[in-house]
């Protein structure tokens, strides 16, 4: 089989095996060049020839002619939760629906890993980008900014004028959880963070302090505890014990994610502390194990599939060349799980 050294199969491979011209395949191939006519023969001969010889176009060639490379670029941060990564798989099965491929690039904690990835998209001539993780606030002393957000999706609201993005309503769900708690007669609660400069640790404590506000009548205590790093240690989880909730004789808590609660109830059942009746814990999440646990989990759950559903369905509208500030925001709100580390064994 004829091709270059790269073992690719070339147009003037095609074009030789069946014995017409470059020019002739091309049109066939790829559609353009409207001065050039292929009969149906041969137009016939030229696919079934692509097909066995495995050709496959060259899409950076083929963006430089003005053509599509229905190839979209996703960028994610390597230590993303389980969630995000799920969105990525349902992002990516429902672009291969529209008969997009997907190139994905990772980075983690560096807005300029965001930029380098923006940059690669562009050289491989992607039709859109979608950033999954962008949240970071003054990390490093970067902020944010593209030279073209005309084709790119965001993940969740970004600090830039105009963009296009699917949102997760963290401030509603944890202000539900608040409510949650307080309908299963909690009246001492606590929120621990990380201390990490992130929008969506941020928007959870909006959601808290809003929650807590709300019902403040019907509370003793309301308090957010900043502690430990993004991957705590079984001595954080002590000593996020030792001074927040035993001090404050905590009844209902929320964590960052289902990890930190899981490790959060080992640590409190260590403390003599039951589960729920002495305190009552929520993360988030959904991941698999949190129905598992003993006792099982209450969490929040992110709708994967819509949420990947909704990226591609504006991706698609960015593609088409609508304006990003004419696209309305898509908003989804993370639904709570209850399970028995909130309300018991039934």
């Amino acid at each position: 089989m004829a091709m270059d050294g790269s073992g690719r199969v070339r147009i003037i491979d095609i074009a030789k095996r069946v014995g017409v011209s470059s020019a002739s395949v091309t049109k066939v191939l790829s559609g353009g060049l409207p001065s050039i006519r292929v009969c149906r023969e041969k137009a016939d001969m030229i696919r079934a020839a692509a097909k066995e010889m495995h050709y496959r176009p060259n899409l950076i060639a083929k963006t430089l002619v003005g053509g599509k490379s229905h190839l979209i670029g996703a960028f994610i941060d390597s230590y993303a939760s389980d969630t995000y990564f799920e969105i990525l798989s349902s992002l990516y099965i429902e672009l291969r629906r529209h008969g997009y491929n997907l190139l994905i690039r990772e980075g983690h904690d560096s807005i300029s890993d965001i930029i380098d990835a923006y940059h690669t998209f562009v050289q491989y001539g992607v039709d859109g980008m979608i950033i999954l993780s962008h949240n970071y606030i003054n990390l490093n002393g970067d902020s944010l900014s593209l030279p073209n957000i005309n084709r790119v999706m965001f993940l969740e609201k970004p600090n830039i004028e105009g963009a296009c993005y699917v949102d997760i309503d963290f401030v509603g769900a944890i202000e539900n959880g608040v409510k949650h708690l307080i309908q299963t007669g909690r009246k001492r609660l606590g929120l621990i963070i990380p201390d990490i400069k992130s929008s969506t640790i941020i928007t959870r404590r909006q959601g808290f302090e809003r929650g807590v506000a709300t019902a403040a009548d019907r509370l003793e205590c309301g308090l957010v505890h900043v502690s430990g790093s993004f991957m705590p240690s079984l001595e954080e989880f002590e000593q996020q014990y030792h001074e927040f909730i035993a001090p404050n004789r905590l009844d209902g808590l929320l964590l960052l994610e289902d990890n930190r609660a899981a490790g959060m109830v080992r640590t409190c059942r260590n403390h003599g502390m039951r589960i729920p009746e002495d305190i009552a814990l929520i993360g988030f999440g959904n991941t698999l194990f949190s129905r598992f646990m003993n006792p099982s989990l209450t969490t929040f759950g992110i709708d994967t599939v819509q949420c990947g559903g909704e990226l591609v369905r504006l991706i698609l509208q960015l593609i088409d060349d609508i304006s990003p500030s004419a696209i309305p925001p898509s908003v989804i709100l993370p639904q709570i799980i209850v399970r028995e580390s909130t309300v018991g064994h039934n």
